[in-house]
């Protein structure tokens, strides 16, 4: 984790500054053809000149996000220390503080009210709240779309933490609501969405109402107005946020955010969106492994709350838990379970209703970052539903044991899937260790069951007048995540072989000469045919003979390798296998292969070997020259990590008279160059260096972009950039699946080559 920087990195850095500098929009200035432009939403007019998840209005740029990380978090680091807190730093300080509170409640209700629950059950319950209450969708990428999300989340536990207090008999309890208030008032200025589950406020006041026999009078005044002015002011603050900036308290600037889709027409809350937010809410299977990570998903879709945090099915026991020895806490801890079934209900039922991003999103997946939202609140209720079945099972052995073991299995599956998530925005090598550990049982039962990994050889009779179509020889993994290899029948006796993956373009081979009526042997080398790289079956091979395989495309055809390419491959099982069709990804292939598969068989892993060579740390050095009539394109200089957590260099080209470069950090903003006039009939020298091409011990030279073309500074900047694998770097093609660039570079690059590490700086 890099905690600091010196310079501003983050847009949530751009707004700490403004607000010190006494002004709500952000110092950033627009691009003069933004302003001149008549409709400046209209995404197909202000491509060029845009800066996307920035409002624009009236000639400045504003966050959208909400300003209370900044005002609670970033101002107040940046005036202790004069430097600027990472936004991934932030996102881990609220979700750290967040999980603490939620502790907290947990030993103090278990102290008031259940004081006969098992150790087992606590220690079940600890378990996933310090797990599996969903905060790796915000850990995982760190970007400024989390960083609000997991501000909400702590101060929606802060908040429920003081309404516990206030419902108990000691000393203050107005200063306890009037501290639930605030913290609640935060969450909602974090996340609006909030606001639907603020009526939690009023339990305590009810309940005071209640014991005074329904009578009016100025201590029960004195109680509600505990519970509404601090989030009434809190509110009002930020309705007058919002008028200051947009001119109405209600607009919160979504409506003028810049990017790949016009604000302005997308639908808000309906219910056209709650059927697939539901199924990806609570339902959605991902893919599953049986070594570690366990359970893994694309960036964008959630997975199914069901089934992988099974620990919430112990909210069935909400009848059981009720009943409670002391009638004095039963009553107390009957309203606090209402107040979390009334904020985790309204916040569920609003992200129901809401749409999910861009419209095809909306059509395919729920944002997977709203879980934090709803999951811990049911996570918390599910925790104290089992310690209420605890305490009323104290009695009777049977029950009590079997209650014991299932909450334990149902949390160290919550807390596998949760780990599974959060591990897999990392490089592969980082957990193998661990890993092949975990899944050495799984390997043991594979063998038992004869299940086999490894490439893939088919004996084809391909067909004779299929000219012009694509069509399938083999795909791996599943719908939401796979791979497809197909063949392009170009012309008479003329083929290409290419595969693409899910939301990831890829390779093309070069034309192919085949006798079409002749049978022919093709060897598929896919990473996805082989075990995860933290499977035992792995165990004999070193990290570059690893790296070699599992992220390499190799397709030979009768002896003759005619297509290799890295290649980043979604994790598949060996019976996702399928030779001869396409289940999924059918704009790319037709759903059957038209010729016949004589004969199929898996092929034995390479020998190991020991690579006597180290990756190559250092920045990149590039002799290349530009293609020509590629105006309007962008493409892949240099990529770097795994998709979600990877950064790319990309050039984009102008009327092959200039290129521009960009630098594109997964889920940050990134950085571009001015335009800048090349040649493009001669060569150029291009040497590039950021922090994913060194080692982590570089630390001070990390934090720097620096970009140079034939020996001229373009670029020189503080940016921050993920840890990255060597075995990761790839040169010219857009292994990560980035969307600011195409897949290949289409020029000509003649060398590349790493450069020496120099000596980092001591400060």
């Amino acid at each position: 984790m890099r905690w600091f920087s010196d310079q501003p990195t983050g847009y949530y850095h751009e707004l700490t500054d403004a607000f010190l500098h006494g002004h709500l929009h952000l110092a950033r200035k627009p691009d003069p053809r933004l302003l001149a432009l008549s409709d400046p939403y209209d995404p197909a007019a202000n491509e060029a000149c845009r800066v996307n998840d920035l409002s624009y209005f009236r000639g400045h740029y504003y966050l959208y996000h909400g300003a209370v990380p900044a005002l609670v978090l970033f101002a107040p680091v940046k005036l202790l220390t004069g430097r600027y807190l990472s936004e991934a730093g932030a996102s881990f300080v609220f979700t750290l503080v967040g999980v603490a509170a939620a502790l907290l409640l947990l030993l103090s209700i278990r102290r008031r009210v259940f004081p006969d629950s098992s150790t087992v059950l606590v220690a079940s319950c600890a378990i996933v709240l310090a797990l599996g209450q969903g905060y790796h969708v915000v850990l995982r990428a760190g970007t400024i779309n989390q960083v609000p999300i997991a501000s909400a989340y702590c101060f929606l536990m802060l908040a429920l933490l003081c309404l516990w207090r206030a419902l108990q008999p000691e000393p203050h309890p107005l200063r306890w609501l009037a501290l639930a208030s605030l913290g609640y008032g935060l969450a909602i200025a974090s996340r609006p969405n909030y606001v639907f589950g603020g009526a939690m406020l009023l339990v305590p006041v009810f309940a005071w109402w209640r014991d005074g026999s329904f009578r009016l009078s100025p201590r029960l005044l004195r109680q509600a107005l505990a519970a509404c002015a601090p989030v009434a002011l809190v509110v009002g603050a930020l309705l007058a946020y919002n008028a200051a900036r947009f001119h109405h308290p209600f607009e919160f600037g979504a409506r003028y955010m810049l990017g790949a889709w016009d604000q302005r027409i997308m639908p808000s809350l309906g219910f056209g969106n709650f059927c697939a937010n539901a199924y990806y809410y609570f339902i959605a299977p991902v893919n599953y492994h049986v070594v570690f990570p366990f359970v893994t998903a694309p960036s964008w879709q959630t997975t199914g709350l069901l089934w992988h945090t099974p620990f919430v099915w112990l909210m069935l026991l909400l009848r059981v838990a009720c009943w409670l020895a002391t009638p004095a806490n039963g009553v107390r801890t009957r309203q606090f379970i209402f107040a979390l079934c009334w904020i985790g209900g309204a916040n569920l039922v609003s992200l129901l209703l809401l749409p999910s991003g861009n419209p095809t999103a909306v059509l395919t997946s729920a944002n997977a970052r709203y879980v934090l939202d709803f999951q811990p609140t049911l996570v918390l209720l599910a925790s104290l539903c089992t310690l209420g079945a605890g305490e009323y099972f104290a009695l009777r052995a049977w029950p009590r044991r079997f209650l014991a073991t299932a909450t334990l299995l149902l949390a160290l599956l919550s807390a596998g899937a949760a780990l599974s998530l959060d591990f897999q925005r990392y490089p592969l090598e980082t957990y193998r260790p661990l890993a092949r550990l975990l899944g050495r049982p799984a390997w043991w039962w594979e063998q038992a069951h004869g299940i086999k990994y490894g490439p893939v050889e088919l004996q084809v009779a391909l067909p004779a007048d299929k000219i012009g179509a694509y069509e399938p020889l083999l795909t791996t993994g599943t719908t939401e995540s796979g791979d497809l290899v197909f063949i392009f029948y170009e012309g008479s006796g003329q083929i290409r072989i290419g595969l693409v993956g899910t939301g990831t373009p890829g390779p093309l081979s070069e034309s192919i000469t085949v006798d079409y009526t002749q049978p022919h042997r093709f060897e598929f080398h896919l990473g996805s045919l082989y075990p995860q790289v933290s499977h035992p079956a792995m165990a004999g091979y070193g990290e570059t003979q690893v790296a070699s395989l599992k992220r390499r495309l190799v397709v030979r055809l009768d002896g003759q390798s005619v297509l290799e390419a890295p290649v980043y491959f979604h994790p598949a099982s060996p019976d996702s296998l399928k030779t001869g069709e396409a289940p999924f990804l059918r704009d790319y292939s037709a759903p059957k292969f038209s010729g016949r598969i004589l004969a199929e068989r898996r092929l034995p892993f390479p020998t190991p070997f020991t690579s006597k060579v180290a990756p190559d740390y250092g920045a990149v050095k590039l002799d290349l020259r530009f293609p020509t009539g590629q105006n309007g394109r962008t493409e892949p200089l240099i990529a770097t990590g795994i998709p979600q957590a990877g950064d790319m260099l990309s050039v984009a080209y102008q009327d092959d008279r200039a290129v521009r470069f960009i630098f594109d950090h997964w889920g940050h903003r990134g950085v571009t160059t001015d335009w800048l006039s090349v040649d493009f009939t001669v060569p150029h020298v291009l040497e590039v260096c950021f922090g994913s091409l060194l080692p982590t011990e570089s630390q001070n030279l990390r934090e720097r972009l620096r970009i140079i073309l034939d020996g001229k500074t373009v670029l020189d900047l503080v940016q921050p950039a993920y840890e990255s694998s060597p075995y990761d770097v790839v040169i010219g093609r857009n292994m990560i699946g980035s969307s600011t660039a195409g897949y290949a570079f289409t020029g000509v690059i003649t060398e590349a080559i790493r450069l020496p590490v120099p000596a980092a700086k001591v400060r």
